[in-house]
Formats: structure tokens, C-alpha cells, sequence
């Protein structure tokens, strides 16, 4: 992954989170068949963080977004 593929990861990332948030205030459904797709989000987020130390600080902050979301998604189960 190109530093400029990532940069458009990292805004897709911002734009499906915000989409999945969105959906749970419309809907009040969480999506928790998507946790698998949410975890490997957080893990691609990590590799671009850890392959692009300049770009740390702006995708540990996404990073720790999407961390509560799934958090949040995973209490909805018990």
C-alpha cells in the first residue's frame, strides 16, 4: 500500500464508520454480523499506523473510534 492508498483507506475508513453509525441511530439495529469485518478494519488501520509512523496519530485516533464502536456493538449482544 502506496502513502496515497493509504491516505484513501483511512478516508473510506472515516466514511464506513460514519455510515455504520448512522445506520444504528436511523435503524437502532447494530451490526453485529459485521464484528469480523469491524476487527480486521481496526487491524488494517493498526498496519497503515505501524507502515506510516507519520500517519500515526490521525489513524490511532480512527483507530480508537472504531475500537468503541465495536465495544459498543459487542454489548448489544449479551
Amino acid at each position: 500500500m502506496t502513502p496515497d492508498e493509504a491516505d484513501q483507506r483511512i478516508i473510506v475508513s472515516r466514511g464506513t464508520l460514519a455510515a455504520y453509525i448512522q445506520g444504528i441511530q436511523q435503524t437502532g439495529v447494530y451490526p453485529i454480523a459485521d464484528l469480523p469485518l469491524v476487527h480486521e478494519e481496526i487491524c488494517l488501520l493498526e498496519a497503515i499506523a505501524e507502515k506510516y509512523p507519520s500517519k500515526g496519530m490521525q489513524v490511532l485516533e480512527l483507530v480508537t473510534w472504531w475500537t468503541a464502536f465495536e465495544a459498543n456493538v459487542r454489548g448489544k449482544m449479551h
